[in-house]
């Protein structure tokens, strides 16, 4: 028999507690359906200049009706609020999968099942310590069944060596 524990989105952080508190260096968070070219150096700059907890990438959608709508000032890049599969448009940009947290996010998150989208970044936002930074080109969510035809592109366009 198999027991399997799910713990959303920031539960596996909390239970990581240790290792990430090991030293105040920011880390990385990533979901694991996505393909992207990840931005990695230009997030960690981006996320050093403004100085908050938290910056998460966002990618820009045709249809945002689909997906949680990150609402944010676009020239500072603080996000203000998270919409959920609006009615009425309120913005194209999605949150991508992927983070940067300094340490003292690991605080805010309980030792619990527990989704840091819907859980913890409001909580970040409304206190003005969440920014977002775009994502450039194509973010590829695996379960957007919308775009197998380019993950094939992309798959075809890998070689292995």
């Amino acid at each position: 028999m198999y027991f399997l524990a799910i713990h959303f989105s920031a539960g596996p952080i909390a239970l990581a507690r240790e290792w990430l508190l090991s030293d105040d260096s920011p880390f990385f968070v990533l979901n694991s359906d996505i393909i992207c070219e990840f931005p990695f150096r230009d997030l960690i700059k981006f996320h050093l200049s403004h100085g908050k907890e938290g910056s998460i990438l966002v990618t820009q959608v045709e249809e945002p009706s689909k997906y949680g709508v990150v609402v944010y000032d676009q020239e500072t890049g603080r996000v203000h609020r998270f919409v959920e599969k609006p009615i009425e448009f309120v913005g194209n940009r999605i949150n991508a999968g992927i983070y940067l947290l300094n340490c003292s996010v690991v605080d805010k998150i309980p030792l619990r099942p527990t989704s840091i989208e819907k859980e913890i970044f409001p909580q970040m936002a409304k206190a003005q310590e969440l920014y977002c930074f775009t994502l450039p080109g194509n973010n590829i969510p695996l379960a957007d069944f919308d775009w197998i035809p380019l993950l094939l592109v992309a798959f075809n366009a890998i070689s292995v060596v």
